[in-house]
């Protein structure tokens, strides 16, 4: 099965958060909305977190920390300035390597021609779904702290 709509997905949704994170502090990520929403913080570690969980389920490393990754884990506590976490800058940068352990995924599953079962490729749609979601939700934080949308 041909991943490029997959891989297409992916990258619009990394730059679309790329994008939302550009002007964002440290301390502004830490920002609790109202309603019960997360902070961008939570919900940017969350995406790496679940990223590592779909690594691990394919024999690869995670790059967070367990410690670290449960933290943003769904369910998990708000997070909040005195909590052991890691600022938005340092998550960024994991975000990135990420983004490197995606794009390899994706060249090894059509370099080696491995095939993906149907189930395995709703999996990765379902992956890719889920961040575009929280993805969302960093978009419309980033609005009520005040900032200008980024995608027009």
């Amino acid at each position: 099965m041909n991943l490029d709509h997959l891989y297409y997905q992916f990258h619009l949704t990394s730059k679309a958060l790329e994008y939302n994170l550009e002007g964002i502090s440290d301390e502004e990520a830490l920002d609790q909305p109202g309603n019960g929403g997360n902070c961008i913080n939570w919900l940017v570690g969350h995406i790496i977190a679940s990223r590592d969980t779909y690594y691990m389920q394919l024999g690869r490393d995670a790059l967070l920390p367990e410690s670290k990754r449960e933290r943003y884990d769904r369910g998990s506590q708000p997070v909040s300035a005195g909590d052991e976490i890691y600022r938005l800058s340092e998550l960024f940068q994991y975000f990135e390597k990420s983004n490197k352990t995606f794009q390899d995924l994706f060249e090894n599953f059509s370099e080696k021609r491995i095939t993906l079962s149907s189930e395995q490729v709703n999996e990765l749609a379902g992956i890719l779904f889920h961040e575009a979601y929280h993805v969302g939700q960093v978009a419309i934080v980033r609005r009520t702290l005040g900032k200008e949308g980024v995608i027009k």
